[in-house]
């Protein structure tokens, strides 16, 4: 592999590049984004949107609680006990956030006969269609594959960002990890794909859901001046 030392496009540089190449597909974009539940943070992240979710959200229904969706279901209740115990967070704050969602309809509650309430998710939808995070790999090319391996989960498709050509070796390594590989070409300025990325199916909900309704909305309003 080129060394380091030698890329004329450092990390910095590569992620907008990479950042405007996602938004010219069509993707909604953040670069160095947060992560719940971890101090990880991918160099971009794109998020295919689904317009109509996202329009339901600034107009009639105001943002989901994802900080409690992925706890829910719509096949059964679940205790506010169960959720805080889960969350770590303050009961009564607990039930202002559902109660309010509830009012925006995203869940519906019940109450027991003992006074216990009972949750569930009632017509969410994700307001994205695909979630992409790239780590760009010129500086630390293993620690980039890294981050991305320990993200699996939170992403659908995950790319390592090059300016330079990398060796097979290394393609080998990041087709074990099913990871693809962008390289960037300064001459035509463009993106090759050198490895194709596997599409993951998402298992960390929470991390997803959170990215999803963030990135989309602030995306959605800043593009079109509407907010709720």
């Amino acid at each position: 592999m080129q060394k380091a030392g030698d890329a004329v496009i450092k990390a910095k540089q590569l992620r907008l590049v990479a950042g405007a190449y996602l938004s010219g597909m069509g993707y909604y974009v953040e670069i160095l984004p947060e992560i719940p539940d971890t101090d990880l943070k991918p160099d971009v992240i794109g998020i295919k949107p689904k317009l109509e979710e996202v329009k339901l959200r600034l107009k009639n229904k105001g943002g989901a609680p994802t900080g409690f969706m992925y706890l829910l279901s719509e096949d059964e209740w679940i205790s506010t006990e169960s959720i805080v115990e889960k969350t770590g967070f303050d009961e009564d704050f607990v039930i202002a956030v559902l109660r309010d969602s509830e009012e925006d309809g995203w869940v519906k509650s019940k109450t027991e006969l003992e006074g216990k309430v009972f949750w569930k998710i009632y017509g969410y939808r994700l307001p994205a269609e695909e979630c992409v995070m790239m780590c760009c790999g010129p500086e630390d090319p293993l620690g980039a594959l890294d981050v991305l391996e320990r993200l699996k989960g939170c992403f659908n498709r995950g790319y390592l960002l090059f300016p330079y050509q990398v060796d097979g070796e290394f393609l080998d390594r990041c087709s074990q990890r099913e990871i693809g590989v962008l390289v960037f070409d300064e001459r035509i300025v463009s993106f090759m794909e050198a490895l194709a990325a596997k599409h993951f199916n998402i298992k960390n909900f929470k991390a997803y859901s959170s990215i999803c309704e963030k990135i989309v909305v602030d995306n959605y309003a800043f593009r079109t001046g509407e907010y709720w």
